[in-house]
């Protein structure tokens, strides 16, 4: 996040010095809850994995019935961190349905991912529905100043977890996920489609993915609502939230965005779920696993000259280290991408969009939710988004070298 991040900078390092933490619990229980937290991340990813196969057969056994003339695909969306710039995104998903082209016009995803702001955008994206996704990007149109409240003098001197309250921001999400989402949300289980939020467990420094789809279908509306709100708790900046036990926090602390699949079954030769001689010698086509990612923010920085204050320059370091971090990601997409073309029976294909880097980002007032800014942004999506050469196939710091060559 880079905007949000800082704005904040100098005061987060001024409270971290004076931050202590007590224990409150034995050791002998952690011990326990860290084993059960190790248990139960296996059988999450073990699930995972079921539904990527049960998903994969479901489309092969589709087309094989005759339900389907085209190839058998899957869609997987994959939405990053960003903070107030998934006004971007939000603003891409809605353009995206006005795309004539049927090949390139927004899909019904398979697979939802979404970190930090990510995840506040996922759940309208397994909807699907173009009520929900303008839904979405009104929300981020119209944001709430107070949205990020409270004192940060006296956060520091009563030695609180974090420096804002976001008391504000955590009822408007309660508001928006409803019964009728939930339930949405939860049919979709029946299609083994999945929607995945990823959080920080901040006490054992993990990442933990949770299958808000699962979630949504036990009817747990509180547990859905605090995985989405410990998925975007900047550390330090917003209240951490606590989930069986342990303390969760913006999942960007760990990684920008998440792929959600299990990646031996798509790039080790003779393996996943579609895999089989007779199948490929059957002429049955190839299963094509379809990545869009949605980027909030700008992958390359915009020139100036360096800043002279430690402040300034810790804020500029920060932001390079994110745009860093999805560069390498798309990277290792497009290496994955690259691996699998070796394979008979598999097409994996990469899309990508960011914030272009000619854009002039609007000047913001002071705070993390400044309506101008975030309304600039979704314009600025909802172009993009109709716009079906938007998308990038290739990894980005190619893409920045090919143009730095060209004549």
């Amino acid at each position: 996040m880079p905007r949000s991040i800082a704005f904040v900078f100098p005061v987060v390092l001024f409270a971290a010095a004076g931050c202590r933490t007590e224990p409150e619990i034995s050791e002998q229980v952690f011990a326990q809850r860290v084993s059960a937290f190790d248990e139960k991340l296996v059988a999450d990813y073990s699930a995972i994995r079921k539904i990527t196969i049960d998903v994969a057969d479901d489309k092969l056994d589709a087309w094989q019935a005759g339900d389907r003339d085209s190839p058998p695909t899957i869609d997987i969306l994959i939405l990053s961190s960003g903070g107030p710039d998934g006004a971007f995104g939000a603003g891409v998903l809605e353009g995206w349905g006005k795309v004539a082209d049927p090949e390139l016009r927004r899909p019904q995803f398979d697979r939802v991912t979404g970190i930090s702001t990510g995840a506040l955008m996922a759940p309208y994206a397994m909807v699907g529905t173009d009520e929900a996704y303008h839904e979405l990007a009104e929300f981020y149109a119209n944001p709430d100043p107070d949205w990020m409240g409270g004192s940060i003098l006296w956060s520091v001197l009563s030695n609180k977890p974090s420096l804002f309250d976001n008391a504000k921001l955590e009822a408007t999400v309660r508001r928006a996920i409803d019964a009728e989402m939930l339930q949405a949300i939860g049919r979709r289980v029946e299609e083994n489609a999945i929607l995945l939020v990823g959080a920080t467990n901040m006490d054992l420094g993990r990442f933990r993915v949770f299958d808000l789809t699962r979630i949504a279908a036990e009817g747990n509306e509180k547990r859905f609502e605090d995985v989405m709100l410990a998925s975007a708790a900047i550390p330090g900046v917003f209240p951490p939230v606590i989930i069986d036990h342990f303390s969760y926090g913006d999942g960007g602390a760990v990684a920008n965005l998440f792929l959600g699949v299990d990646r031996d079954l798509i790039w080790r030769e003779q393996a996943g779920p579609w895999w089989g001689e007779n199948r490929v010698k059957a002429g049955v086509p190839k299963l094509r696993v379809r990545h869009w990612i949605i980027v909030n923010g700008k992958l390359k920085a915009d020139p100036s000259p360096a800043p002279k204050t430690w402040s300034a320059m810790g804020q500029r370091a920060i932001s390079q280290m994110l745009r860093a971090a999805n560069i390498r990601s798309l990277q290792q997409l497009d290496v994955m991408r690259r691996l699998a073309t070796r394979r008979p029976d598999v097409a994996f294909e990469v899309y990508w969009v960011a914030i272009p880097p000619e854009f002039e980002l609007p000047q913001a007032a002071d705070g993390m939710f400044d309506e101008q800014y975030m309304r600039a942004l979704v314009e600025l999506g909802r172009e993009i988004g109709a716009d079906p050469n938007s998308w990038h196939t290739e990894s980005p710091l190619l893409e920045l070298d090919w143009e730095r060559s060209a004549p």
